[in-house]
């Protein structure tokens, strides 16, 4: 009948708000909302905790630390929360700081668990921190361990005891203590050192970004250079065919693909494939807004630009393309008006269709699809160009005129 508290420090959130527009925030996980439930006189408590700042402020965590609110100006100025520095190589920051922070406060026996995304070596260096200058020998008297989290945004609940758990420790009561905790929540577990799970970590979402490059890459080079349908080539490709993963096109975004390649990057001689994938995701709003581009002059066209979530049936936003496809349109001349089913400072949809001359389907939810073209006629001009490079619309075409589907 003992009542325990879990804390999950996470330095990417420095809010608690939900909707929102960048970092920082955070979002809807469906069928929990805000954690804080009881069960078998147990308390469970899922906790985003502010930023550093604002557990200095609230949480009395540190006191009146001079040094911790130093690194906390500095990381804060470099936007060291996103982990990477404008140069493109991994910020400790802020995970030091909170180190440093919680170090007068560490009992014996006491484990911590890392859950983010690391570049390598992480938790060696943060290892070597705690026992510098302390009684603290990890796996002795301290216990140690990174467990990251692989499971998709918006499906929490169902993958989290899907997906193998990997355990990366220096020592075996670590391990013994990570498991007692994980073995509760996933079926499957998988031991390694702390330096295999945050590269296996990493590569999880660098070859998510590479496979969706070369599905952009194929995209771009069909549409462009072949003037034939990028998504009937990919039928052709997967149907039937044993080997045929070939993914499809669209907007490929969100802070784990836009970021984690460059924690390699540091270390790795060999980073063309690396950086060619991040800039070929990164290039498909351009592309689609230069295809459109060649059909009209977008100067004062009105653009209904559908979602700005970074993922489907998502309101998570950060590092969303819709945004850069946005000013690109805008740098255009164009009147852009956005919508997103899942952001309440949205517009509604049929204000943004109103008399549009091009929609631009940038996420795709599924209200999209429930909507169809039948939806958008209703609204939109009678000749609007419609850039569905997701095909929600299922006619094949990346850039279609809206008068040619009845």
């Amino acid at each position: 009948k003992e009542t325990k508290k879990f804390l999950m420090f996470n330095p990417h959130l420095n809010n608690i708000k939900i909707n929102a527009n960048w970092w920082g925030k955070i979002w809807v996980e469906p069928e929990t909302g805000m954690i804080v439930r009881q069960e078998n006189n147990w308390n469970y408590y899922l906790i985003f905790s502010p930023s550093q700042k604002q557990l200095v402020e609230s949480g009395r965590l540190w006191q009146e630390d001079e040094e911790i609110k130093r690194l906390i100006r500095i990381a804060q100025s470099k936007k060291a929360m996103g982990q990477i520095w404008e140069i493109w190589i991994p910020v400790y920051l802020l995970l030091f700081a909170f180190a440093f922070a919680v170090g007068a406060f560490l009992k014996e026996k006491q484990t911590i668990i890392l859950r983010s995304t690391l570049a390598p070596k992480t938790t060696e260096y943060l290892k070597d921190y705690l026992e510098k200058d302390s009684s603290f020998i990890i796996g002795k008297n301290l216990f140690l361990a990174y467990c990251p989290e692989r499971i998709a945004e918006g499906k929490a609940l169902e993958e989290l005891s899907e997906i193998p758990q990997l355990i990366g420790t220096f020592d075996e009561e670590s391990a013994k203590r990570a498991e007692n905790l994980f073995g509760k929540l996933t079926q499957k577990i998988l031991f390694s050192d702390p330096r295999s799970v945050e590269l296996a970590k990493l590569y999880c979402n660098i070859s998510r970004s590479i496979q969706f490059a070369i599905a952009n890459e194929f995209m771009m080079i069909t549409e462009e250079n072949y003037e034939r349908d990028a998504h009937e080539v990919t039928h052709l490709v997967n149907e039937g065919y044993k080997r045929g993963d070939l993914a499809s096109p669209g907007l490929t975004a969100g802070p784990c693909l836009y970021k984690d390649g460059h924690f390699l990057l540091q270390d790795t001689p060999f980073t063309d494939l690396i950086i060619t994938a991040w800039r070929i995701n990164e290039g498909v709003p351009a592309f689609l807004v230069n295809g459109i581009r060649k059909r009209t002059d977008l100067k004062g066209k009105k653009i209904a630009l559908l979602g700005a979530g970074f993922k489907r049936d998502s309101d998570d936003t950060r590092y969303s393309l819709s945004f850069k496809a946005k000013k690109i349109l805008e740098h255009e001349g164009a009147i852009v008006n956005l919508h997103d089913p899942y952001i309440k400072e949205s517009l509604k949809v049929t204000e943004v269709l109103k008399d549009a001359d091009v929609v631009m389907v940038a996420t795709n939810h599924s209200f999209y699809e429930d909507l169809g073209l039948e939806g958008i006629r209703k609204y939109s001009k009678k000749n609007a160009l419609i850039s569905d490079v997701w095909n929600i619309f299922k006619t094949g075409k990346i850039l279609f005129e809206l008068e040619k589907y009845k």
